[in-house]
């Protein structure tokens, strides 16, 4: 335990402290000519809240050591602080290096005088309130502890409940612009690829028509045989003609064939934008979660359905193909006899 004298010489410690207390650093000092100590308030205003916190503690409990240690320490600080309030500009020939010795000091001292009080403040408060009270005050710390983590597990589940509709609701907005966006694809894809099949028809329609007109007036073009023409010129003369029409005609059926293809894209990108706006359309209608998916499901299989079954030739297409392409006669239809039914 302390000794008397170490009582003592923290008693006087803290009051050559708390002197200082009444002293505004904050203003300055006409002697500092322009310098201050801002840096340092928050050091000062730490030292003076220690004093305050260890005046009405029983420091005669404190072990010798501590005792001893805390008393040189108060005695620092308060000589720092008396160097800091004299210092005066005009009377050092050192003013910028003066300063800073003392910055240096206060943030070292105050460093050490608040791990000191941090390490024996707490055991000096549970002597001086009694076991009685430590354990009400600890009691009553643990009740308010509980309740504030009763009202944060409340509060992060109500903001729970929140941002899980906020995400479904972002889903739903995703889902509908994703829709649309991919709609508005097809339909564009859709627009040139009627273009271009427009372009491949007149193409073939021109060279069909060609080979024709050839056919019919290819004497008056070419050079007639003459009156007794051999084999040989009958023969290149026939070949000629015929390689050229073979030609014209083998190209107007190649773009007749270009045709059909592109028809066949542009018809099942256009079912496939009907069938995005249809999901969009169903989906926002729909509330139940089971209905959204039902239609999901009917639409990405619309969607992406295999492009031979829209052919018009194709021999093997199923009836369900071109009724998923037709979401929305599909649809309608299921309205119908839902309301018949009914």
């Amino acid at each position: 335990m302390a000794t008397q004298d170490q009582v003592t010489q923290i008693e006087r410690g803290l009051q050559s402290v708390s002197e200082y207390g009444g002293v505004d650093f904050k203003s300055g000092f006409d002697g500092w000519g322009g310098m201050d100590f801002k840096a340092t308030l928050p050091l000062i205003d730490l030292a003076l809240s220690i004093t305050d916190e260890l005046r009405p503690l029983p420091l005669d409990m404190l072990p010798k050591q501590a005792a001893k240690d805390i008393a040189k320490r108060l005695n620092e600080v308060a000589s720092d602080l008396g160097a800091m309030k004299s210092f005066n500009k005009a009377t050092e020939s050192d003013a910028d290096g003066r300063k800073y010795n003392i910055e240096q000091a206060i943030e070292k001292n105050v460093g050490l005088l608040h791990n000191l009080a941090a390490e024996n403040i707490p055991y000096l408060a549970y002597k001086h309130i009694g076991q009685d009270e430590a354990v009400r005050r600890t009691k009553q710390t643990e009740q308010e502890a509980h309740s504030l983590f009763e009202r944060a597990m409340e509060m992060a589940s109500n903001a729970e409940a929140e941002t899980q509709e906020i995400i479904q609701q972002a889903k739903t907005n995703a889902a509908g612009v994703a829709a649309s966006e991919h709609a508005e694809h097809f339909k564009c894809e859709a627009d040139a690829l009627n273009t271009s099949r427009w372009w491949w028809l007149a193409a073939s329609g021109i060279l069909i028509a060609a080979a024709g007109c050839l056919a019919f007036w290819w004497d008056d073009i070419r050079a007639p045989l003459p009156d007794n023409p051999i084999p040989w010129d009958v023969l290149r003369h026939a070949m000629e003609k015929y390689t050229v029409l073979a030609v014209l005609f083998t190209s107007g059926v190649w773009c007749g064939r270009e045709y059909r293809a592109v028809s066949l894209r542009h018809f099942t990108t256009k079912h496939r934008a009907l069938s995005l706006r249809t999901f969009q359309t169903f989906a926002a209608a729909a509330v139940e979660p089971e209905v959204k998916d039902a239609v999901l499901m009917t639409a990405t299989k619309s969607v992406f359905e295999d492009a031979q079954a829209v052919s018009l030739g194709a021999k093997d297409a199923s009836a369900g193909a071109l009724v998923n392409i037709n979401l929305g006669k599909s649809a309608e239809k299921g309205a119908g006899s839902a309301s018949g039914t009914d």
